[in-house]
């Protein structure tokens, strides 16, 4: 329950009354439920305006180059390349704004890899699994 007062007089109120009535004469009115504010109020939920990223991994399975398409990237991403192990093969980066990253991964044994892909501040988090055909 809220409310507050002034000059004697108490104004309380809950949410969620099922029940609206209003009663007045020359000198006040009396709402009861659904009360709306003399202020004007206003609620804004903030929107990212950037367009997502896409991210596009090919070919998989792959044998010798490992090719991933960026679109609408505006960061400068981590790619990380892990074995099965969980054992780091390659780390590299891109620029903001760069639209294609490529893997020669031709001398890779054959079998599953973990590819990541964050930012910094890892507002950017995905991974694909892989499969190296020999």
């Amino acid at each position: 329950m809220h409310g507050m007062s002034a000059n004697g007089v108490q104004l309380s109120w809950t949410i969620g009354e099922p029940i609206t009535e209003t009663a007045s004469n020359n000198t006040w009115i009396l709402t009861q439920g659904f009360h709306q504010s003399w202020q004007s109020q206003s609620t804004s939920i903030q929107s990212d305006a950037s367009t997502p990223l896409i991210v596009q991994v090919y070919p998989n399975p792959v044998r010798e180059l490992l090719s991933v398409s960026l679109e609408n990237n505006s960061s400068t991403l981590i790619l990380d390349l892990y074995d099965i192990s969980g054992r780091l093969i390659r780390h590299q980066e891109s620029a903001p704004y760069q639209t294609m990253v490529t893997f020669p991964i031709r001398w890779l044994s054959a079998g599953s890899y973990l590819l990541r892909i964050t930012t910094k501040d890892y507002t950017i988090n995905e991974s694909y699994r892989l499969q190296k055909l020999r």
